[in-house]
């Protein structure tokens, strides 16, 4: 009987030198999941796609004097950095205050960068050329290019290329 070239081989099973009753590896053996995962990018099998989550530039550090940081911060740091160059700003302090003191009246939480961001847009549409709670549209406009110019700013990362292949950062 002829064997079926679509069909998929067995799954590897690992040794059980590797993979005992009360190995701590039992749940996750390493080397069966390389098989698997070999065995599912072979041309003939299905097409297998792999999905980075929003943590992975947060997982990748940078070194940042005698630390190091986040290739690109979460949004609590991204809000916390950003927030702190814009209160020591005297240009965009009060309005910044204005917006934040907006959006927490009422008892609601601390505002993240991406709230203040939709809240300052929103204002902006609303007031048109007008003035609310000492805000215009102007101010809320160089408040705006100011967080989109920190944001910026704050997720770059200046790598050196040495090949096109290799990228060689300050740790060497």
């Amino acid at each position: 009987m002829a064997e079926n070239p679509t069909r998929a081989p067995p799954p590897a099973q690992p040794t059980t030198a590797l993979h005992t009753a009360n190995s701590p590896t039992e749940a996750h053996c390493p080397y069966r999941q390389a098989s698997l995962l070999q065995q599912a990018l072979e041309p003939d099998k299905m097409r297998v796609g792999l999905f980075l989550g929003a943590g992975c530039p947060v997982a990748i550090r940078v070194p940042d004097d005698a630390w190091t940081k986040p290739l690109i911060p979460d949004v609590a740091g991204l809000t916390a950095q950003v927030r702190g160059l814009l209160e020591s700003s005297v240009v965009h302090k009060t309005t910044l205050g204005a917006v934040i003191k907006r959006l927490t009246e009422g008892g609601g939480p601390e505002p993240n960068i991406e709230a203040i961001l939709s809240h300052v847009r929103g204002l902006r549409d609303v007031i048109r050329g007008g003035t609310l709670d000492g805000l215009s549209e102007k101010t809320l406009g160089e408040l705006e290019a100011e967080i989109y110019e920190l944001t910026n700013k704050s997720s770059r990362y200046d790598c050196h290329l040495r090949t096109p292949h290799t990228i060689e950062s300050p740790l060497g």
